[in-house]
């Protein structure tokens, strides 16, 4: 691909209007990208999707450019200039993300071969054309993996994938295929529909799966699911009635249905109800069961509105009330605000103390939007009569100290969450002593030094399991808050680097040496620097929670490979 950086092709990437829209490409294209990552990856705790920038910033510089952290740590946001996010997309997403150079020799071969076929084209759109879809139809979980392709079956698809691409023949047929997917993300009807009847025209000859409209690209997808993350409305339309591929009940009809859902498509959406009439009830119901989940989990209340209230209507949910509380559920999980208070005020839900939710983290709707780090959220759910015990308070709290804000912290004690220091064996204590080791493993020095200075004082071996967590965890800040809430500091950090010395620790024996503590007795250092590290990782981003079985089968954020 060709590494020439233009500049002024992209617009600002600062994202300010909470509503998912499609009118504003490329702009809103990089949007539903990042929401698509976002809900596939578990890359929202403390963050709201619209926040572009510094999602951004969180995936894509830290942990893909390999930018310093220190650069940059300090900022709310970042703002993304044309050239970092063209470099980024191009060359650092699809290059070393995927981690599968043949995907970006064959975006450059299909490029030349289409510039060629059909001059008037703009190469760079060419380029980032392929490359969106690239992104969008190739499962999260393979983009962002960070295993060896030998280890990761995905990865393998995908080289599967690409060597179908890599022993195509670039035949008209081919390259109409593949000009109807550029106007396609540019919107061009016109020119979209006269490349479509030109290749309905075209005699298919005996091959086996013709590059028809209905032709399912192994890397990039069918036009149809394309159209409906991409194009206008009516090129999305269009694009389904002249398609066989998504009319019928199966995964890709889902998958249609599921993207109209997440980016708001609310007339195609109406389309699809008026002709799920002429359909089966279990059909209509398997068929739109889950596009509320969907639209809630991308913030979309007009949405979300829509598919409730015509969704009655037209007989495609077997319990509506039950649908709302899972929309409810998902506003919770995602941390938006505006669907959960529609649910309560508009909706008349009435939340049950903790209600289940097949499989979700303890079900309880305030441990999901705990982990969103949105505090109004939060705040609301607490101020539900007869919501929120002190069971729920203590359940939800490791959360607040693991993935949200310090300000979520303080809202847990501001609405009534109590320690009792001085009851001995007091079982609450005991558990928020835990979150605070817990959180000091996760280097957290904001959170441990606010609740070590307002509501705990560590005592006897309390001292040593934080400090031990702490090393354990490499947590060299949350040592330096410790050294300043415990008194007999260096009594306490020179027993623990002697146990860590004993059981050959190297992470945490270098952390304390950081902080002070002095060498053990028989200290060798050519012994420890061959010591192995344990196995346990900090991870450089604290709010990222991407844990294995985290979403349960039957709600599964990913697209179909």
């Amino acid at each position: 691909m060709d590494k020439t950086i233009p500049t002024g092709e992209l617009e600002s990437l600062t994202i300010s209007e909470p509503r998912i829209g499609l009118l504003s490409l490329p702009v809103e294209i990089f949007r539903n990208i990042i929401n698509h990552v976002v809900l596939t990856t578990g890359f929202y705790a403390s963050l709201e999707i619209r926040l572009v920038n510094k999602l951004f910033d969180t995936i894509t510089l830290d942990e893909v450019l390999d930018t310093p952290r220190k650069a940059h740590k300090d900022s709310n946001s970042v703002t993304i200039s044309d050239e970092l996010s063209y470099t980024a997309l191009h060359r650092r997403v699809i290059d070393s993300v995927v981690r599968s150079p043949p995907i970006v020799s064959t975006i450059r071969t299909i490029s030349q071969k289409l510039l060629a076929h059909e001059p008037a084209l703009d190469i760079v759109k060419i380029h980032k054309c392929l490359c969106w879809i690239t992104i969008m139809e190739t499962p999260a979980s393979s983009l962002f993996a960070r295993l060896k392709a030998d280890y990761d079956p995905r990865q393998s698809a995908i080289k599967d994938r690409i060597q179908e691409l890599e022993v195509i023949e670039f035949t008209d047929e081919v390259l109409d295929w593949f000009l109807a997917v550029y106007y396609t993300v540019f919107y061009e009807f016109d020119n979209f529909k006269r490349v479509c009847e030109r290749i309905k025209e075209r005699p298919a000859g005996d091959k086996k799966t013709p590059w028809r409209i209905d032709y399912i690209s192994p890397i990039f997808g069918p036009i149809p699911i394309m159209a409906v993350r991409f194009a206008t409305e009516e090129l999305a339309i269009w694009a389904y009635e002249n398609s066989t591929i998504c009319a019928y009940g199966g995964t890709r009809r889902e998958e249609y249905l599921r993207y109209t859902s997440i980016f708001g498509r609310q007339s195609i959406i109406l389309k699809l109800f008026e002709e799920s009439k002429t359909r089966e009830k279990y059909e209509r119901v398997l068929s739109f069961g889950d596009c509320p989940r969907w639209a809630a989990g991308a913030g979309g209340l007009e949405m979300v509105q829509t598919l409730l209230h015509y969704g009655d209507d037209f007989d495609v949910y077997e319990d509506v009330s039950q649908e709302l509380e899972w929309v409810f559920l998902a506003a919770c999980t995602h941390g938006h605000y505006n669907v959960a208070l529609w649910c309560v005020d508009g909706g008349n839900l009435k939340p049950r103390r903790g209600s289940k939710g097949k499989g979700l983290r303890y079900g309880r709707p305030l441990c999901q939007a705990t982990q969103s780090g949105n505090v109004e959220m939060v705040r609301l759910l607490m101020g539900l009569k007869d919501f929120v015990t002190q069971e729920d308070l203590v359940m939800s709290f490791k959360w607040a100290m693991r993935y949200a804000g310090l300000d979520m912290v303080q809202l847990y004690f501001e609405k009534g969450l109590k320690i009792d220091d001085e009851m001995e064996g007091n079982k609450t204590r005991r558990k928020i002593l835990k979150v605070i080791f817990d959180t000091a493993s996760k280097e957290r020095p904001q959170h441990v030094e606010w609740i070590l200075e307002h509501k705990v004082v560590l005592e006897g071996e309390d001292k040593n399991a934080a400090v031990r967590a702490a090393a354990n965890g490499g947590a060299v800040k949350c040592l330096g808050v410790l050294k300043k809430f415990i008194r007999d500091w260096e009594q306490v950090a020179n027993t623990e680097i002697r146990k860590a010395y004993d059981l050959k620790d190297r992470r945490a024996v270098e952390v304390l040496l950081k902080v002070g503590a002095e060498p053990p007795e028989g200290w060798n250092e050519t012994q420890v620097r061959g010591w192995e590290y344990s196995s346990h990782i900090v991870a450089l981003v604290s709010h990222s929670r991407k844990k294995s079985g985290y979403w349960p089968q039957q709600w599964n954020y990913g697209t179909v490979y």
